[in-house]
């Protein structure tokens, strides 16, 4: 007698998927070390001695106790980025008093500054708000001295030293008017007899012979200039930043400004505005120089031109 089996035909059907679910299940048990090790196509890539990062205080610990290491390894500290700051005027009663810094015209000069103006025409006026307003000088009522400023008759940048014999102050100025929210890199260079003015890098202003320079016996100010009984006019509106005083005449042509200046032998003071608070101003040269911060705020370099009108960031 003849015993005949017969199978459904969905039984041939399942069979494959079956013998597939065996057979890769074995294989997935039998990985290799290095194969376990290998990430899937289907996720990224992970260095396992890296750990992910956590907004948590206790996140070292946490990864320390779960990370997987195939061979000692160091914790990598993130280093901590600075922000670029600047200072703030505002054109009423800021500026910054750098005490101990003067020049007595015994040596050539140059400083260098970086500045935006906030407004040439304050109160929608044809003037500013107190005279010439200064970005740094010693000039002021004692009428000698030296100034960069902005002119207030034609919004020009210039530079000018006080002559002692025609008590008259001779000017390099630019061609071109200040303009608001626009940032320059000024230079003023005097070689003791001629001032030269450049804005960005351009010689954009020569200045006639200054037959015998008259120095003033009061400091240096950023952003205004003295006035009598000791007060402050001729207030600049507008940011400040980085800003480099030599006892050289750094500069006979053209050249490519730095976005942020640097000490040497040359330097009598160096400043880059990064003080996040506090009244100093701190000089960065080895000779001290450090001013003193009344009322100017500070802001974020890289978000003044962005945010026009505003001393905020």
């Amino acid at each position: 007698m003849k015993v005949q089996i017969r199978c459904h035909p969905a039984f041939f059907i399942g069979l494959p998927f079956v013998l597939v679910l065996l057979f890769g299940c074995d294989r997935e048990h039998r990985k290799t070390p290095l194969e376990a090790n290998e990430p899937s196509a289907s996720s990224p890539a992970q260095s396992k001695d890296v750990p992910i990062q956590k907004n948590s205080k206790n996140s070292h610990a946490e990864n320390e106790s779960t990370r997987v290491r195939s061979a000692p390894t160091q914790t990598v500290v993130p280093s901590t980025v600075s922000v670029d700051l600047a200072l703030s005027f505002d054109g009423k009663d800021d500026y910054v008093d750098l005490g101990s810094l003067k020049y007595d015209g015994s040596h050539p000069l140059t400083i260098e500054l970086t500045a935006i103006p906030r407004s040439v025409r304050p109160n929608g006026s044809n003037t500013h708000l107190d005279g010439t307003p200064t970005l740094v000088g010693d000039w002021g009522w004692t009428l000698k001295g030296f100034g960069i400023i902005v002119r207030a008759d034609n919004f020009l940048w210039g530079i000018g030293f006080h002559d002692e014999l025609t008590h008259r102050y001779v000017n390099a100025e630019s061609a071109i008017p200040a303009e608001p929210q626009r940032r320059v890199q000024i230079a003023g260079v005097f070689n003791g007899t001629t001032s030269r003015l450049y804005i960005d890098g351009k010689l954009v202003g020569v200045s006639k012979n200054v037959d015998e320079y008259g120095p003033s016996d009061l400091p240096l100010l950023i952003g205004a200039s003295w006035k009598v009984g000791g007060e402050f006019e001729n207030h600049f509106d507008g940011i400040i930043d980085e800003m480099r005083v030599s006892n050289v005449a750094r500069y006979t042509e053209n050249y490519s400004p730095a976005r942020r200046l640097a000490v040497d032998e040359h330097t009598l003071a160096l400043y880059h505005c990064d003080e996040e608070e506090g009244e100093v101003l701190k000089d960065e040269s080895p000779r001290q120089n450090d001013g003193r911060v009344v009322g100017a705020s500070r802001v974020r370099a890289d978000a003044v031109v962005a945010s026009p009108g505003k001393t905020k960031p």
